[in-house]
């Protein structure tokens, strides 16, 4: 993405999966048709071009609007009036780029109009809302992962943020095995807070808040502010254990890191 600052206010819209993967694997750029008035969108583009700033558009897939699938910087709009109550709307768009797993749910999105999120019900294109304020950071080049799953290209330094180290396996064979480069234990969840989490009548919501607050002592803070500057030219990935990522202490800390950019730009 581009290091212009990110408009408060994006259009939300849906497009089947595979017109956008096609879009991506020809480098995310490209013309999207929408059978929708694009007027108050191109108005708001035409603004935030103005102030220097760039504006997105995000994406659920048309066949399945729950999840949210992709995004991309809104370069231009053009609309077609068919006749006063129809019109079709060719937007262009540029860095388009998919949501890490797990993805986030449309009704995260807030509608700009009303204040509230977008009903899980609703399966229309085209709303304007307000842009969520992961995306309004500077992209990082920062991943997560689970221990021992295969690299990926472009993936960089493994980073471990476990408490405890892999058992039984030898040191030299950390790397080798796709566990991790380099250990980093002080962004793990603490001992007594892991212990805390065996009782299966706490939830995971009250032990991430828990998990938060540990990363907020000095030590982590300033741990997690230089993996945010590091994460701005060097490919990093924190990874865990845990095969389920949305219960897992790194769906907190990436975004922690992802604040610490936005704190830092």
């Amino acid at each position: 993405m581009s290091k212009k600052s990110v408009s408060p206010v994006c259009v939300y819209t849906i497009v089947h999966t595979d017109r956008l993967k096609n879009l991506f694997l020809k480098g995310g750029k490209g013309e999207i048709a929408e059978n929708r008035n694009w007027a108050t969108a191109n108005r708001l583009l035409q603004e935030a071009q103005r102030n220097n700033m760039r504006m997105l558009v995000i994406f659920a897939a048309a066949e399945h609007t729950s999840d949210l699938i992709y995004y991309a910087n809104l370069e231009a709009i053009k609309i077609d009036k068919k006749d006063s109550s129809s019109a079709v709307t060719t937007f262009r768009v540029s860095d388009l780029t998919p949501f890490k797993d797990p993805k986030p749910k449309k009704t995260s999105l807030i509608v700009k109009s009303t204040d509230r999120a977008i009903p899980d019900g609703h399966i229309k294109p085209y709303v304007i809302c307000k842009t969520p304020i992961l995306l309004t950071m500077l992209k990082l080049k920062l991943c997560t992962y689970q221990y021992g799953s295969p690299r990926e290209r472009g993936e960089g330094l493994r980073i471990g943020t476990t408490r405890y180290l892999p058992r039984g396996v030898f040191k030299r064979d950390y790397a080798l095995l796709d566990y991790f480069d380099v250990w980093l234990p002080l962004l793990a969840p603490s001992r007594e807070l892991l212990q805390w989490a065996k009782n299966k009548e706490r939830t995971h919501e009250a032990w991430a808040k828990r998990y938060e607050n540990e990363m907020k002592n000095t030590d982590a803070r300033q741990v997690i502010k230089l993996l945010a500057e590091l994460a701005r030219t060097t490919p990093i990935a924190i990874g865990c254990f845990c095969a389920d990522e949305s219960r897992c202490h790194r769906s907190v800390l990436y975004p922690l890191i992802l604040q610490a950019a936005e704190e830092g730009a």
